[in-house]
C-alpha cells in the first residue's frame, strides 16, 4: 500500500537538502525523511565509485587468529542488475533502505531480480559500521570485542579516499560470545554513534573457523566450566575416598574388635584350663600323701628348705642395696665437697682479681692526674663550672626577689579588711607570679 504522506513542515525551520545527489528536495519534505533520502543518495553514489568486477582494492594483512585481518567477504551493491555478487544475497540495502531485503543493482531488491525473500543472517560474526577515521584501528577494535569472547577473526577494511567512516567485520568462536559483544550495553570503543549488527555471512569458512579454534583452545566460560567440573570431581573423589576410608576403619575395628574377643575367650579357656590341671594336682598330691607319709615329710622339708634359701636371697639383696645406697650418699657427699672447695677458690680468685683491678685504676687515675691536662677537655670543664655557677647565682637571685616582693605585699594584706580567708593565698599566688 502506498505510504501515508508526510506531516506539514514547522514554522521557522530552514529547508532541507536537495533531492538526489545534490538536487533539492520537495519544500513540503519532513526533516527526518529528508535526511533518509540524502543518506540513500550517498550510499549510491559511493557505490557507483566502488569496482563494478567485485574487485578489492584495499590492503589487507594476514595475521594468526588472535588478532588475524582475514579476508571476510563485503556485501556490496553493484550497478545493473547485480549480476558481479552473490546471487543470493544482492547489495547491502535496497532503495527503500529496508535492511532485510538485497540491494543488488542500483537499489533493487536482490541479486534475484523480483524475489525480495528473507536475508539470511551469521551466527557468529558481527558488522560494525559508522567507525570514525581515528578509531577504524584493527588493534583498537580488537582490544574492544576481545572483552566479550574468542575473536576467530576480525576485518577492518581500509577507507578509501574521501571516506569519513569505516566498517569492520568480527566473528566469534561461539554465539553467546557474539550475542555478549552485540548486547553490550557499553558503546564500542566509547562512540555512541558506532553501530553493530549480524552480518550476512560468516568471515570464515568452517574449516577454517575450526582449524583457528583449535590453535585459540577453549573460551573463559569453558575453563571455568572445567575448572568447576574438575573440582566437582576432585571433591567427590576425595569424598568417596573419605567414605572408603570410613569404611575400612570401620571394618578395621570391627576386625580388631573380633579379634581381641577371641583372644579374649583363648585367655579365660587357657585359664579355667590350668585351674583344672592344678586342682588335679592338688589333688594327686593329697591322695600320694595320704598313701605316702615319707613322701609328704620329704615334700615339706624341700619346701622349707627353698623357703629358707628365698629369705636369704631376699636378705642378701637388702644388705646389697643398703651398701650401694651408702656408697652413693658418700660420693654425693664427696662431690658436694668438692664443689664447695671450687666454689671457694673461685671467689677467692675473683677477689685477688678485683683487688688488682682497683690497684690498677688508682695507678692509672694518679697517673692521669700528674699528667697535664687537655686543653680542649679543660675548656668543657670550665665551660660547665661556670654554666653550673650562673645557674646558683640566678636561682639565688630569683629566691631574693621573691622574697622582696612578697615582704613588698605583706603589709598590703596586713591592713586590708578581708573578709575571707582566700584572699590572703591569692595575693601570695600574685606575688609569686610576678616574681616569676
Amino acid at each position: 500500500p502506498p505510504r501515508p504522506p508526510p506531516p506539514p513542515l514547522p514554522a521557522g525551520l530552514p529547508p532541507p537538502r536537495g533531492g538526489g545527489y545534490g538536487q533539492p528536495q520537495p519544500p513540503n519534505m519532513h526533516p527526518a525523511a529528508a535526511w533518509e533520502a540524502q543518506q540513500r543518495e550517498d550510499r549510491r553514489h559511493r557505490r557507483r565509485r566502488r569496482p563494478r568486477d567485485g574487485s578489492d582494492d584495499s590492503d589487507y594483512s594476514e595475521d594468526d587468529a588472535m588478532d588475524g585481518d582475514i579476508d571476510a567477504p563485503v556485501v556490496r551493491g553493484g550497478g545493473g542488475d547485480g549480476r558481479d555478487q552473490d546471487d543470493r544475497r544482492g547489495g547491502w540495502r535496497g532503495r527503500d533502505g529496508d535492511r532485510r531485503r538485497g540491494g543488488g543493482g542500483r537499489g533493487g531488491r536482490g541479486g534475484d531480480r523480483g524475489s525480495g525473500g528473507h536475508r539470511e543472517r551469521a551466527e557468529l560474526s558481527l558488522h560494525v559500521r559508522r567507525i570514525p577515521t581515528e578509531l577504524h584501528d584493527r588493534d583498537k577494535l580488537f582490544g574492544h570485542f576481545k572483552r566479550f569472547g574468542r575473536v576467530l577473526a576480525l576485518r577492518a577494511p581500509a577507507l578509501r579516499e574521501g571516506e569519513q567512516h569505516g566498517m569492520a567485520y568480527v566473528q566469534f568462536a561461539s554465539r553467546e560470545e557474539a550475542e555478549a559483544a552485540l548486547e553490550a550495553p557499553s558503546a564500542v570503543l566509547g562512540n555512541r554513534f558506532i553501530s553493530v549488527a549480524w552480518a550476512n555471512r560468516e568471515c570464515l569458512t568452517p574449516a577454517e573457523a575450526l582449524e583457528r579454534l583449535s590453535k585459540l583452545g577453549p573460551s573463559k566460560k569453558e575453563r571455568a566450566e572445567q575448572r568447576a567440573a574438575n573440582i566437582k570431581a576432585k571433591t567427590e573423589a576425595a569424598s568417596k575416598a573419605r567414605a572408603e576410608a570410613a569404611v575400612r576403619r570401620a571394618e578395621e575395628a570391627a576386625a580388631l574388635a573380633q579379634k581381641r574377643q577371641e583372644l579374649a575367650d583363648i585367655t579365660a579357656q587357657k585359664r579355667r584350663v590350668l585351674e583344672q590341671a592344678i586342682e588335679t594336682q592338688r589333688a594327686v598330691l593329697a591322695r600320694m600323701d595320704e598313701e605316702d607319709p615319707e613322701a609328704a615329710a620329704e615334700r615339706a622339708k624341700r619346701e622349707a628348705e627353698a623357703e629358707a634359701t628365698r629369705a636369704r636371697k631376699e636378705e642378701d639383696a637388702a644388705a646389697e642395696r643398703a651398701r650401694r645406697e651408702e656408697e652413693e650418699a658418700a660420693a654425693r657427699a664427696e662431690k658436694a665437697k668438692a664443689a664447695a672447695a671450687a666454689r671457694v677458690a673461685a671467689e677467692a680468685k675473683a677477689a685477688e682479681a678485683a683487688a688488682l683491678k682497683k690497684v690498677i685504676q688508682d695507678k692509672l687515675l694518679a697517673a692521669a692526674k700528674a699528667a697535664p691536662e687537655d686543653p680542649k677537655v679543660a675548656e668543657k670543664r670550665r665551660m660547665r663550672e661556670d654554666a653550673a655557677r650562673k645557674k646558683a647565682e640566678m636561682e639565688e637571685m630569683r629566691k631574693k626577689i621573691q622574697a622582696q616582693l612578697l615582704a613588698h605585699k605583706k603589709p598590703k594584706i596586713e591592713a586590708a579588711d578581708v573578709k575571707s580567708e582566700d584572699v590572703k593565698p591569692k595575693l601570695e599566688a600574685e606575688g609569686a607570679a610576678e616574681a616569676q
